[in-house]
């Protein structure tokens, strides 16, 4: 008698989110090499992607918008999301593994809502055609704060009350998304007590 199949391996899709200085890049990074030690198979990735649509959505956080509308720009965002969680993903979410990823649409429903298109579109939008993560750990910080960590990484960019302005907008509406797999973590302290925070909320969920 033949062995049943199988069933199909399931992996864990997990985001990063948070304004700009909010230590999203730093705490994959940390995370990504604490689960490969800890024994899980792991992969890092990141927004927007190495698609061709990724460039040019590069090229618009880059500030190089041309004449093209926020609801533009987040079709752009999407084009390019689809292509990520098609080709790196899906598919290694079916190999079983944790998927870690920076930023995702909560980043576009911010930044372009930000510029003048609906959040709550852009949300519709991409949960008919893209997945929906299991566990979004949104990094919290202010932007006054935030600009203070920016500026001293980049202190050969000028930061101005505009793009200050800017910002402020892009934090009101990140922040205010709701939905029981996001969980708010206060990223304003050190990258130690930030992380301190981050690991037992990613163990608990990866206990489940």
């Amino acid at each position: 008698m033949m062995n049943p199949p199988s069933p199909p391996k399931k992996g864990k899709f997990i985001v990063f989110e948070g304004i700009d200085g909010s230590g999203k890049d730093y705490h994959i990074d940390r995370q990504y090499k604490r689960l490969l030690k800890l024994g899980y198979d792991v992969i890092k990735t990141s927004e927007p992607w190495k698609s061709a649509e990724g460039e040019k959505a590069r090229q618009i956080a880059n500030g190089a918008r041309g004449n093209l509308t926020p609801e533009e720009e987040a079709r752009i965002y999407l084009t390019d999301r689809i292509q990520h969680t098609e080709h790196l993903i899906k598919p290694a979410m079916e190999e079983g593994k944790i998927v870690l990823c920076g930023r995702y649409y909560y980043s576009t429903m911010a930044y372009q809502g930000a510029l003048g298109a609906d959040p709550v579109k852009i949300r519709e939008e991409n949960e008919k055609q893209v997945p929906i993560p299991d566990l979004v750990l949104m990094l919290k910080i202010s932007v006054y704060k935030a600009m203070q960590r920016i500026h001293a990484v980049r202190e050969q960019i000028a930061i101005g009350y505009e793009k200050q302005e800017l910002l402020e907008k892009v934090a009101a509406i990140l922040y205010s998304i709701e939905a029981p797999y996001i969980h708010t973590v206060d990223s304003s302290g050190t990258q130690f007590e930030t992380e301190s925070k981050i690991n037992p909320l990613i163990d608990e969920f990866l206990k489940k």
